[in-house]
C-alpha cells in the first residue's frame, strides 16, 4: 500500500520539474515552480524524495498524534492564519477582477454570487463611509480572508466528524485540506469563490456529523439537520452552481433519520432551507443592476454556460466536450488546486493483500462514504460540463470550486484504506507535496517571487 502514495507523489514531483522548462501556459497545472530561482528547484526535489522515502518522513510522523490544543489556541492560531493570509495578499488576478471590485464598490449584488457580492458590496459601503474613496478590491480580500479562516476551521471539523476515534486520521484530513492549492484563493483574492469553498467543506463536515453522530455517542435525530439544511442552503447563496451538493445533502439527511412528518420540526427545516436563498433573492432585487446582464452571466461572456459537443471559432470556447484539449485542462485543474490527488487516488484503488478483520470496526460508515461519491459525482458534472470562458487558466477558481468535493471524496476514501501508523506516513507524504506546489504559488502571487 505505501507504494501507493510514493509512486504517484514521484509523478507530481517529476511533473514540477518538467512544468518550468515549458512554454507557458504549458503546463499551467503544475507550474508554481515558474518563479523559483533554476538552483532551488532540485532542492526541493530532493526535499520532496525526503518525505516521500527517507528519513524526513520518519521524523514528521509524530506531528499528527501530539496532544489536542485548546480552543483558546485554536483561535489564536486563526487569529495568526488571518494576519498572514492579508500580509501575502495577492497581487495577480484573475477572472473578471475589475467588474467584481467596480460591483463592490457600486454596491450592486450579482445573481450568481448573491450572498457574497452583498456581503462585499456591504463591506466596500462601510470602508467609504469611514475612509471615503475606492474600496472594492479591500472589501473582497478582507472577505477572502475571512472565508480561509473559516475553511480551516471546517477542514478540523471535518476531519473529526469523519474520524472522531482516530486523532492522526483527524489531523491528516485537516492538514491535506489547509495545504492544498485551494489555499491560494484566502490570500486576499477579489472574488466570490473564496467563501464558496468554506461554505462547501462547512456543508461537507456538518454531512458528515450529522450522519456519524450515533456512533460518537449522540443523537442523529435532535436537532433534525437544520445547521446542516441552513449551510447547504447558504452555500448555494454565495455561489448558485454548488447546487450540486443537495443530492448528497438530501440523500445523507433522510438516511439519518432527519425526516420525520411533524408540522413543527418540518416547518423549522423548511424555514432553514429558505432563510439563505429569500435573503440572496431579496438583495439581487433591491441591490442587481441590469438585470439582463445579470442572466446573461450565468452563461458568462459568450452566453452559454456549457462545453460545446464540437469545435467552433468563437475565441470563448477552448475546447469540445469530448477532446484530449478538454481532458488535459480537467487533470491540470485538478492538479493545481489538489496536487495530492493522484497519490491518494492511488491509494484508494491500489490492490490491498489483506483485507479488514470482519470484526474491525470500520472507521466511515459506508453510507457517508456513498453521500460523499454522490456529491463528488455531481460537482464532478459541474467541473466537466461549465465553459471556461475567459479560458481554463482564468477561469480556474469557478470550476476549480467543484474539485472540493471530490478531493475530499478521495482524501476520506484513502484514509479508511490505511491504519494510523501508514496515515501519518501518508500524510507527511501528502502534505509536504502539497507544500512544495502551494507555498512557491502563493509566493509568487504576492510578488515575493518573481
Amino acid at each position: 500500500m505505501r507504494w501507493a502514495w510514493i509512486s504517484g507523489g514521484l509523478v507530481v514531483l517529476a511533473l514540477h520539474w518538467i512544468a518550468p522548462l515549458g512554454v507557458p501556459p504549458d503546463g499551467w497545472g503544475v507550474s508554481s515552480w515558474r518563479a523559483l530561482p533554476a538552483a532551488w528547484r532540485p532542492l526541493l526535489v530532493l526535499v520532496g524524495l525526503t518525505l516521500l522515502v527517507g528519513p524526513g518522513r520518519l521524523r514528521c510522523e509524530g506531528w499528527f498524534a501530539r496532544p489536542r490544543l485548546s480552543r483558546a489556541a485554536l483561535l489564536c492560531w486563526l487569529v495568526l492564519l488571518g494576519c498572514l493570509f492579508w500580509w501575502l495578499r495577492t497581487e495577480v488576478h484573475w477572472g473578471n477582477y475589475g467588474i467584481v471590485a467596480n460591483g463592490a464598490s457600486r454596491g450592486s449584488v450579482g445573481l450568481k454570487h448573491a450572498l457574497a457580492s452583498a456581503l462585499a458590496a456591504g463591506g466596500a459601503t462601510g470602508l467609504q463611509a469611514f475612509t471615503g474613496g475606492y474600496h472594492g478590491d479591500d472589501a473582497w480580500a478582507a472577505l477572502s480572508v475571512l472565508a480561509g479562516c473559516l475553511y480551516v476551521w471546517g477542514a478540523a471539523a471535518l476531519g473529526h466528524a469523519a474520524f472522531p476515534h482516530s486523532l492522526v486520521k483527524a489531523r491528516v484530513v485537516a492538514a491535506l485540506a489547509c495545504s492544498a492549492g485551494f489555499m491560494a484563493e484566502f490570500f486576499g483574492v477579489v472574488e466570490s469563490y473564496p467563501l464558496a469553498l468554506s461554505a462547501q467543506v462547512w456543508t461537507v463536515a456538518l454531512l458528515v456529523r450529522f450522519m456519524t453522530r450515533e456512533r460518537a455517542g449522540g443523537s442523529a435525530r435532535a436537532d433534525g439537520g437544520l445547521p446542516l439544511l441552513f449551510m447547504c442552503s447558504t452555500s448555494t447563496a454565495v455561489f448558485v452552481a454548488t447546487v450540486y451538493l443537495w443530492p448528497a445533502v438530501i440523500v445523507g439527511w433522510i438516511s439519518a433519520g432527519g425526516w420525520r412528518w411533524e408540522g413543527r420540526r418540518l416547518a423549522a427545516q423548511l424555514s432553514a432551507i429558505a432563510a439563505p436563498l429569500v435573503a440572496a433573492g431579496a438583495l439581487v432585487v433591491l441591490f442587481g443592476r441590469n438585470w439582463k446582464r445579470l442572466a446573461a452571466a450565468m452563461g458568462g461572456t459568450d452566453g452559454s454556460m456549457w462545453v460545446p459537443l464540437s469545435t467552433s471559432d468563437d475565441p470563448r470556447v477552448h475546447f469540445a466536450m469530448i477532446s484530449w484539449e478538454h481532458v488535459v485542462a480537467r487533470l491540470e485543474l485538478m492538479t493545481l488546486v489538489a496536487p495530492a490527488w493522484l497519490p491518494l487516488l492511488l491509494v484508494c484503488v491500489w490492490p490491498r493483500g489483506a483485507l479488514r478483520p470482519a470484526t474491525e470496526r470500520p472507521d466511515v460508515p459506508r453510507a457517508v462514504l456513498r453521500c460523499l461519491a454522490l456529491a463528488a459525482v455531481s460537482a464532478a458534472g459541474f467541473v466537466v460540463l461549465v465553459n471556461p470562458d475567459m479560458g481554463p487558466v482564468l477561469d480556474w477558481m469557478q470550476t476549480g470550486t467543484g474539485v472540493l468535493p471530490i478531493f475530499l471524496l478521495v482524501l476520506v476514501g484513502a484514509l479508511t484504506r490505511v491504519d494510523e501508523r501508514d496515515a501519518a506516513r501518508m500524510g507527511v507524504a501528502c502534505v509536504g507535496l502539497s507544500l512544495l506546489h502551494t507555498v512557491p504559488w502563493v509566493l509568487a502571487n504576492a510578488r515575493v517571487l518573481s
